[in-house]
């Protein structure tokens, strides 16, 4: 869905680098939709429906605190309190948004094929090592998300496939500026468009849409809204995930032109900016990788 927040709702601390991502992104995104000439990029508060009182009472605490006091507020919406279900209240969140990616994908692919940067095929090991055999000086980055597999890593990098499922619909009489959170999630499109999300499915038998998540989605939404609505689309994806929830980028120990950038997980939008700039640095001014995110993790010496 493409939608960024620096706080986690289990505790309502920020996330893992909160700062230092938003501030690469808010850097990025606007200049990439000037070079790109698209708009991709929307900042947009994001409404978070308190589930219970308990959940109420611990966000004006931790509102207090420094670290998270620049994300959470005591604001509120006047639609989401006049037409959504919301008993224990709801408070925005700031320095939160959602990222076009359909968009942001095609205007790159658009660019990068204008400039003759853009090649799609297949690309095999055995296509790597021709290349590295003829081009001494190249580094080859796999960035292949949840499909991860090559001999140099399988045994030692496990990438976890996390399979989500999103609905598009068409709700009228529900004019929500703000993206809202209430286990799933709503974002707000254009005129009477939504997105609702995600369902987070670590066993599944398929990777198609399913009914039975459709099913899922349109019931936690009735918790908060009892209107009509109708699906104009579902869509499914794989999320590339860690054991330990961190990306995992560098190059393997003992094939320094071989790296990886991948596990991003559900908050690629978010980290990547970050993570893409300092392994940049990394390649071109040998300066150091964030260790938790480093893949010299998972080595085994």
């Amino acid at each position: 869905a493409g939608m960024w927040n620096p706080i986690s709702f289990v505790r309502h601390n920020s996330i893992w680098l909160a700062s230092e991502m938003l501030e690469s992104m808010y850097m990025i995104y606007p200049e990439l939709e000037k070079h790109l000439n698209a708009k991709f990029f929307h900042p947009t508060d994001l409404a978070r429906i308190f589930p219970d009182n308990k959940s109420a009472n611990d966000w004006d605490e931790k509102s207090l605190r420094p670290e998270v006091s620049q994300f959470l507020t005591d604001k509120e919406d006047k639609v989401i309190r006049e037409r959504l279900i919301q008993p224990h209240g709801h408070s925005l969140v700031t320095q939160t948004g959602w990222l076009d990616m359909p968009c942001f994908l095609n205007a790159t692919k658009e660019y990068l094929s204008k400039k003759n940067k853009l090649v799609i095929k297949e690309f095999t090991e055995v296509d790597a090592q021709e290349l590295l055999e003829k081009q001494p000086d190249t580094s080859i980055i796999y960035c292949t998300g949840w499909q991860q597999k090559h001999s140099l890593f399988d045994s030692w990098v496990r990438v976890i496939p996390h399979k989500g499922q999103l609905l598009t619909l068409l709700i009228d009489n529900l004019p929500l500026k703000h993206m809202v959170h209430f286990g799933k999630f709503l974002i707000p499109l254009g005129p009477n468009q939504y997105k609702l999300g995600a369902t987070h499915e670590l066993e599944y038998s398929t990777t198609d849409i399913t009914q039975e998540a459709q099913q899922e989605l349109l019931a936690e939404l009735k918790k908060i809204y009892m209107g009509n609505v109708q699906v104009l689309n579902q869509t499914s994806g794989l999320r590339p995930t860690m054991h330990d929830r961190k990306p995992v980028i560098g190059f393997h120990p003992l094939h320094s032109q071989i790296g990886l950038f991948n596990g991003f997980g559900s908050r690629g939008v978010m980290m990547v900016p970050y993570f893409a700039n300092q392994f940049i640095e990394h390649i071109c001014n040998k300066t150091e990788l964030n260790k938790e995110a480093n893949i010299l993790r998972y080595h085994k010496k």
